[in-house]
């Protein structure tokens, strides 16, 4: 006797919107500095800089073993442009650099996307 059974769907449930109003809603602690019209509201012009520091020392954390080691300094020059510091342990740098400066790029990259306050933002990785 030969048995029959029907294929059952492997989707039951619709996937959640991606990019939705709510998507950036718990992006940056205590929800302050993540609009991009807050660049030039701020007292001192901080913008949305201080959500990049949070989010490069975030990142590097994520890549070191030592995270209580690592450290983020801020800085704006003259011509407003907002230049990020990052240091971490001695034995670390090869970590967040990675093969040929492909994982520094990539921070750098995905901290001036967080950014996003449109002005022009450098991630210097200092020992």
């Amino acid at each position: 006797m030969r048995e029959h059974s029907e294929p059952e769907p492997e989707e039951t449930a619709t996937p959640a919107p991606v990019g939705g109003p709510s998507a950036s809603a718990g992006s940056s602690p205590g929800g302050t500095g993540s609009s991009p019209g807050a660049a030039g509201s701020s007292p001192g012009g901080t913008g949305s800089s201080p959500g990049a520091a949070e989010l490069l020392e975030y990142l590097a954390c994520g890549l070191v073993d030592r995270p209580d080691e690592v450290s983020v300094e801020r800085f704006e020059e003259d011509d407003g442009t907002v230049v990020l510091e990052l240091a971490v342990g001695e034995q670390e740098y090869g970590r967040v650099i990675g093969r040929g400066g492909r994982t520094a790029q990539a921070l750098r990259t995905v901290v001036r996307a967080g950014a996003g306050d449109g002005r022009r933002l450098v991630v210097d990785i200092v020992d």
